[in-house]
């Protein structure tokens, strides 16, 4: 996990990356957890990106938006 502060302010970015080496294929629209994850991420102005090709790897990508304390 990594925090990524907004230059000039407290807010900023807390991003997680999840990887594997499976098969792939992974899609947020394909009717699986991802669009779970994605739907309660947007609820706090969060994101989530999928990269995982044929083959695979695999790497999931989620955002939040939030302040540093």
């Amino acid at each position: 996990m990594e925090f990524t502060p907004h230059p000039g302010t407290t807010a900023g970015l807390l991003t997680m990356r999840v990887s594997d080496d499976g098969r792939g294929g992974a899609r947020p629209d394909g009717g699986t957890g991802l669009r779970g994850i994605a739907r309660r991420l947007a609820a706090f102005d969060g994101t989530l990106t999928a990269d995982s090709p044929p083959g695979g790897p695999t790497e999931i990508r989620m955002s939040l938006p939030c302040a540093s304390s």
